[in-house]
């Protein structure tokens, strides 16, 4: 069980304000639930810079990253792939949870998406590139502490819901177990 008292804080937030808000939340979440992981969000900060010191020493911390290439400019699957694997953990290893993953590859404001799109990258074969994509993933994560995959169906298309990836073959069985619709 876990808390995390703000989702997606706005990138410019002050620093010194959110990690302030942050540790009085972890106080106030602690002295009511001793052994909840308390589960910050990276306000789109990725890197040590940032998040190295904060809260050293404190039990059942949590870091939450939201890696949304949705938005990235668009560029070819090689750049898209780089950006997952350098991306992967930066912070220490026995601290992250990381997420939401979703297999979400274009953005509407480029105009390259629209809900019948099936190929973004000009691929010929969609569900080789979409495993290809949740191997990568997956691969990027598993050094961390752990991963969740954000499945609410927020798009119309099974690349971005859990399930419909693991109907689809897209997320390897032998890696996941994805539960039967």
């Amino acid at each position: 069980m876990g808390m995390k008292p703000v989702n997606e804080p706005w990138k410019f937030t002050p620093i010194k304000v959110l990690k302030e808000y942050y540790w009085k939340s972890y106080k106030r979440v602690k002295a009511l639930a001793l052994l909840w992981k308390f589960i910050i969000h990276d306000s789109f900060r990725f890197g040590l810079a940032f998040w190295a010191d904060f809260l050293l020493g404190c039990p059942n911390i949590a870091f939450d990253m939201h890696i949304y290439q949705a938005w990235n400019s668009p560029g070819t699957i090689e750049d898209f792939f780089q950006t997952l694997v350098s991306r992967s953990t930066p912070l220490d290893e026995t601290k992250p949870i990381q997420g939401p993953y979703s297999t979400g590859m274009c953005g509407p404001s480029f105009g390259k998406c629209p809900v019948t799109s099936q190929s973004f990258f000009h691929q010929h074969d969609d569900a080789a590139l979409t495993r290809a994509l949740t191997l990568k993933e997956l691969n990027g994560v598993a050094v961390g502490h752990g991963w969740y995959f954000w499945n609410f169906k927020t798009e119309i298309h099974y690349k971005v819901e859990f399930l419909g990836l693991g109907s689809s073959g897209s997320i390897p069985q032998e890696r996941v177990k994805v539960p039967q619709r």
